[in-house]
């Protein structure tokens, strides 16, 4: 059996509040800790409910040596005012290719084995990526258990040749998207 076990889903709208920041991957865990507390208390402050898992987008490589762009969402139920750091935005509806990783494999490196097994599986499916890869958090105990589901790697995915936009494509585009 594979260790990563590629699967999909639909994702419908989610207003989410986000913070951007540029770290490199020493800076990345204390970024995200501190980003996802400040989002929630955000939310708490106005009155309005966490909709579902926070996620984080790399919108640049992030390694030991470089530094990149990662955006942590929080979906929440209504809007709330934005700040100086934190944006509102629309998350829209989409499908995801995802692996879902226990503890012990984060622990273990195992997010780039993830990345790499998505990327080699979404052509064999007539996929491609769009946009940024994410990672969905949804284990939140402070001591995991080395088997517990963690988090997922995910990629918005599309038909090869759809001019994306939509959980479902028209067909090929007639123009360069």
């Amino acid at each position: 059996m594979s260790q990563y076990r590629v699967q999909q889903r639909d994702v419908p709208d989610q207003q989410v509040i986000c913070l951007l920041g540029v770290v490199n991957a020493y800076e990345l865990p204390a970024f995200m800790q501190q980003g996802l507390t400040t989002l929630a208390q955000h939310a708490a402050q106005h009155q309005t409910e966490v909709a579902g898992a926070p996620f984080v987008l790399y919108h640049e490589p992030v390694n030991e040596q470089d530094s990149g762009a990662v955006e942590i969402c929080l979906p929440v139920e209504q809007a709330v005012p934005e700040t100086e750091g934190i944006r509102l935005k629309l998350d829209r509806a989409h499908r995801e290719m995802f692996v879902t990783l226990n503890y012990e494999q984060v622990q273990e490196g195992n997010l780039i084995g993830a990345y790499d097994k998505l990327r080699l599986v979404m052509p064999a499916r007539s996929l491609r990526p769009e946009g940024s890869p994410r990672e969905v958090y949804f284990n939140f105990n402070p001591q995991p258990e080395q088997h517990e589901e963690f988090v997922d790697v995910a990629f918005t995915v599309v038909p090869q040749g759809c001019c994306g936009g939509s959980l479902t494509c028209s067909g090929p585009s007639t123009s360069s998207c």
